[in-house]
């Protein structure tokens, strides 16, 4: 998985960032512990570091125009949150999943808990917010591979990042409740999903910090912070 976000020229198979997506997805799909999304993140700073520019001292130029920027965390941000939101948005999936085969199974009242309206109604809301957060992690992905840069990647990594990390903090909160006793207990995978939906959404900034990112780059007045 990590070739995909290494050079060519430095025996990996990329950059390619939405065949990385996918592969992302898949990997928060199963939880997969590891610091997956820092591997990528190394990977991609230091492709840039060491491009070939021909010979004519592109490793310096590339260094001068980047190493600031590693230094002050602005480079790593948009370079790895679509990776991060990709993650989360397969673990989001994956805790709907998981949540909507419950519902169908656990009997409460002679009759599936899922058959209940305000279960469907969460269940629903859930799936909404899961493929709104698939939907701006794959946008951010094929901007990336597209070659965006500057403001308009900084506007779409800022979006996913914001959307799936609340996302997914949702949707692992939702799946706790619905499954109830079971869900708080160390035999299940809740716990994994919810643990993760809440570290990985203080990794690159939380939610609050994207969305006045973007809105700098709208030119906006800030959002004010929500303590989550």
């Amino acid at each position: 998985m990590f070739a995909l976000a290494v050079p060519e020229a430095h025996e990996g198979l990329g950059p390619l960032p939405v065949e990385l997506a996918v592969a992302f997805i898949e990997a928060g799909r199963h939880a997969v512990p590891g610091p997956l999304v820092e591997t990528v993140a190394a990977a991609a700073l230091l492709g840039r570091l060491a491009r070939d520019d021909g010979g004519d001292g592109g490793d310096n130029q590339e260094a001068a125009a980047w190493l600031p920027r590693i230094a002050a965390g602005k480079a790593t941000v948009s370079l790895n949150v679509p990776a991060l939101a990709a993650e989360q948005v397969g673990a989001a999936a994956r805790c709907l999943e998981l949540t909507v085969a419950y519902a169908g199974e656990r009997v409460q009242f002679g009759r599936p808990i899922g058959s209940f309206q305000a279960v469907k109604h969460r269940l629903a809301d859930a799936c909404v917010r899961v493929e709104s957060a698939r939907s701006a992690a794959l946008g951010a992905a094929f901007a990336a591979a597209d070659g965006a840069r500057g403001p308009e990647l900084t506007r779409l990594a800022a979006t996913a990042k914001s959307v799936c990390s609340e996302a997914f903090s949702e949707v692992a909160g939702e799946m706790i409740q619905l499954h109830g006793g079971i869900g708080i207990t160390w035999e299940h995978d809740a716990h994994r999903y919810f643990k993760r939906a809440h570290g990985s959404s203080r990794l690159f900034g939380p939610p609050h910090w994207h969305r006045a990112r973007l809105a700098a780059v709208l030119g906006l007045p800030g959002p004010v912070p929500v303590s989550r």
